[in-house]
């Protein structure tokens, strides 16, 4: 080892120079330490401080790193890298680790992966030298889903692609196709994730989804995706969905598994279609002796859970957990009921954890209030019912949202404070609820609500004195707003019969106007003026719209027209933007009946379609359906 002699001056003086030229006489400076000189393995390419090294998954390979040290001294080796990224590459190694070599063995791994190692080796005195190896265990991508699983041909869509090997660390670049056409705008979010549009024109009907990169490709089956015609191309034929007395439908999906639920021969019946509405399974009754109304649903993957008001008294839930193929027992949700009426049941979800929230209480004797309960669980196991911030008063027209352990409700109400809309939060999942408080101006004009959110953005709206009016929380509705925007006023009439939902920071709303005119009003970020579309292409008696929102796609469906009994003249109508509600299609009627629709009920999967009603041609009232073409 080099030896390092320091010279000492005297801590008295300084010892002087001649002053002679040419004079010597100071002290040699000690010479500098030399860095190792590191040695990258031959397998590897690139260099000379960052290199990379490609290993198919099924393969072995030993990388060693050697270094020299001019000063002979003792080296030292640290690897550094993710843990998740070693074990996925089939990494093993010793570090820190002593010695003129360093070793890394890859075995086989089971699928491709990427790693990214910053190797560093030192001597004792500072010197050191380091590279960096980007390790890619070389594979085919492996693509497992597509959302949504269907668009229009000529109007491209968001879509996202998922799948594993999709980046490698950015090693490749993955392409995406849509049968034989490329998506556009593609972005490789990172190894399982790929966000992209669909091509426009695209191919009619069924399409591969397929990705592709340097090492090899994969596909989807040609069902996964589906390309419909765009306007909207409905059957010809209605299709009958009950046993022919069918009433109160309510549907939900994930994906194209579709729900429906309705009431018929005195029981709550449940049909699950794996296909959005071609084919049907049937699964037993799910209520028991009680009359049952109020239907609603919620579905999460295979997680579904149906409830309902038995008797006008008690709440009853049934839950799925294997796709609505089997359900649990009955619970009865608000054991402390004692036979008080209930009405108004709604629920939402985030995750396995829902919540439901009723009416209960008789308005004649100024005792209804909102009460709710919650299940951590899909509704395997019920937490004690609560009343939500009784003001003494009678609450009514209450919306339910929820964001995990976060909850809120508002409602209708007179208190001594003023008439108004009141919220109400709960933070631990449903336990405890805190005192209402009121959000609109004082007044007893208002007469509906509804609400929707996205993520933390909660979007609370209501009518009053026939406006729209609207009032934005981005906090899981902790803080709102402190005054409401109009977001329509009663111009074409006072405005009823709401329907709202959200993506992102857009609001839209549906409604009818004047008791004549079906219209959409959409809204952007806070500050932005509402724009608004009239639906209806004739002036007639409408009622019940329902909206959908899908990416760009918008979807809105009406009862256009006198029921009359059943013998008059009220079709449901369909209208639909691909532009964010910018502009909507001409409206159009659909099927094979004569007689009177009413209640239509939207469900949509990307540009998939369904829609149910209740319809008038047979001798009772029946449940019809209709979906796309394809």
């Amino acid at each position: 080892m080099r030896a390092l002699t320091i010279a000492m001056t005297s801590l008295f003086g300084l010892a002087s120079c001649s002053s002679s030229g040419g004079g010597g006489g100071g002290e040699s400076s000690p010479e500098p330490n030399a860095p190792p000189s590191l040695v990258a393995p031959p397998q590897l390419g690139g260099g000379p401080v960052q290199f990379n090294f490609v290993l198919p998954t099924g393969g072995s390979e030993t990388l060693t790193f050697t270094a020299t040290d001019t000063d002979e001294d003792v080296l030292t080796w640290q690897l550094a890298a993710s843990a998740v990224g070693q074990a996925a590459a089939g990494l093993s190694y010793s570090s820190p680790a002593s010695g003129p070599s360093f070793s890394i063995e890859l075995a086989t791994v089971a699928a491709p992966a990427a790693v990214s190692l910053s190797l560093l080796v030192e001597d004792p005195n500072g010197g050191a030298a380091a590279v960096d190896v980007q390790i890619v265990r070389s594979g085919a991508p492996l693509i497992t889903g597509v959302s949504p699983s269907s668009a229009f041909v000529s109007a491209p869509q968001q879509a996202t692609v998922t799948g594993s090997a999709l980046l490698l660390d950015n090693a490749v670049n993955t392409s995406v196709t849509f049968g034989a056409a490329a998506a556009g705008d593609v972005v490789v979010v990172d190894d399982s994730t790929i966000s992209c549009t669909t091509p426009a024109p695209g191919l009619l009907g069924a399409n591969n989804v397929s990705v592709q990169n340097a090492f090899g490709s994969d596909a989807l089956p040609a069902s996964a995706f589906t390309m419909y015609q765009y306007p909207v191309d409905l059957l010809d034929n209605d299709v009958g969905l009950d046993g022919g007395a069918g009433r109160e439908l309510a549907a939900a999906n994930d994906g194209a598994v579709l729900h429906a639920v309705w009431i018929e021969g005195g029981a709550v019946q449940h049909q699950r279609s794996p296909d959005g509405g071609v084919t049907w399974f049937a699964s037993p009754p799910l209520s028991g002796g009680e009359a049952p109304g109020d239907l609603r649903i919620s579905v999460l993957g295979d997680e579904v859970l149906v409830v309902w008001i038995g008797d006008g008294t008690e709440v009853y839930a049934r839950a799925s957990v294997d796709g609505g193929q089997s359900f649990g027992a009955a619970a009865v949700v608000n054991v402390a009921a004692s036979a008080q009426p209930c009405s108004r049941l709604q629920v939402a979800r985030a995750g396995s954890r829902v919540y439901c929230a009723w009416l209960q209480g008789a308005p004649a004797l100024s005792q209804q209030r909102v009460w709710a309960a919650a299940s951590p669980n899909n509704g395997g196991v019920w937490q004690a019912e609560v009343s939500v911030s009784d003001q003494g008063v009678n609450q009514a027209g209450h919306v339910l949202g929820c964001d995990e352990d976060a909850a809120w409700i508002a409602f209708g109400a007179a208190p001594p404070a003023g008439a108004g809309v009141y919220t109400s939060r709960s933070t631990d999942g449903g336990i405890l609820w805190t005192a209402g408080v009121l959000r609109s101006a004082i007044s007893s004009g208002i007469d509906e609500l509804a609400v929707c959110d996205d993520g933390g953005r909660v979007n609370l709206v209501w009518t009053r004195d026939g406006q729209l009016e609207y009032l934005i929380s981005e906090n899981s509705a902790f803080g709102w707003q402190t005054q409401p925007t109009v977001f329509r006023p009663a111009d074409l009439g006072a405005i009823t019969d709401i329907q709202v939902r959200c993506s992102g920071d857009r609001l839209f709303a549906a409604y009818v106007a004047g008791g004549l005119t079906v219209a959409c009003s959409r809204v952007g970020a806070a500050g932005a003026l509402p724009e608004h579309v009239t639906l209806s292409d004739v002036l007639e008696s409408a009622s019940a719209p329902d909206l959908a929102v899908s990416g760009d796609y918008l979807f809105a469906t009406w009862r256009g027209g006198d029921v009359s009994g059943g013998t008059g003249s009220a079709r449901v109508k369909l209208a639909t933007s691909v532009d964010v509600g910018a502009t909507f299609a001409s409206p159009t009627t659909f099927g094979d009946g004569a007689s009177a629709q009413d209640l239509p009920l939207l469900v949509v999967d990307g540009a998939r379609v369904w829609i149910g009603w209740l319809d008038y041609r047979g001798a009772t009232a029946a449940l019809f359906a209709n979906r796309t073409e394809g």
